[in-house]
């Protein structure tokens, strides 16, 4: 993973490492040179906002941030089954400049818009699994919470969260 990535979160993300209390793990990453942003509205769809964002660093964590007008109307007209907090992200992530940057997304209407726009993007088992790499956690770890994962109702893609429980299992 390249230093100074910008993680744009989703509500999903922060509500799933929130209820299994692994906020930390934004905590971890941000100390090692990576930056994650919060849109306006994905804030708004945090029932618990306020409460999730004071469990996580303000280093290089920026909350709040607005998308472009004119860019978020056009994603929201092009991709109409996307909440706001979605479109708000594939918005910031398109006008960001920099080229390090992921969107961290769960959805699989987000996930599909994000491929049509040409926006790298990730979901929160691929952020675990990066967890894993930077050995921010063990592999117990890392199993424990992908396990943990698959007990909740979040849009994840079973898939993706079967292979990368078998990856990390086979690896030494």
């Amino acid at each position: 993973m390249v230093k100074n990535m910008f993680f744009i979160v989703d509500s999903s993300f922060l509500i799933l490492l929130y209820e299994l209390n692994y906020l930390d793990l934004i905590n971890k990453m941000m100390e090692i040179c990576h930056n994650f942003i919060v849109t306006k509205q994905v804030f708004n769809e945090l029932k618990r906002g306020n409460e999730i964002m004071a469990l996580i660093g303000n280093g290089k964590f920026h909350k709040n941030i607005e998308p472009d007008e004119k860019s978020w109307k056009k994603i929201s007209f092009r991709f109409p089954q996307l909440g706001s907090g979605e479109t708000s992200i594939l918005s910031v992530s398109r006008d960001c400049k920099s080229s390090e940057k992921v969107c961290l997304l769960d959805n699989k209407h987000a996930r599909d818009a994000a491929d049509l726009l040409h926006q790298d993007k990730h979901g929160t088992v691929w952020f675990i699994e990066e967890c894993y790499k930077v050995r921010i956690i063990s592999k117990d770890e890392a199993l424990i919470i992908l396990r943990n994962i698959r007990n909740h109702s979040f849009w994840l893609d079973k898939k993706i969260l079967i292979d990368t429980i078998t990856r990390i299992s086979r690896e030494k």
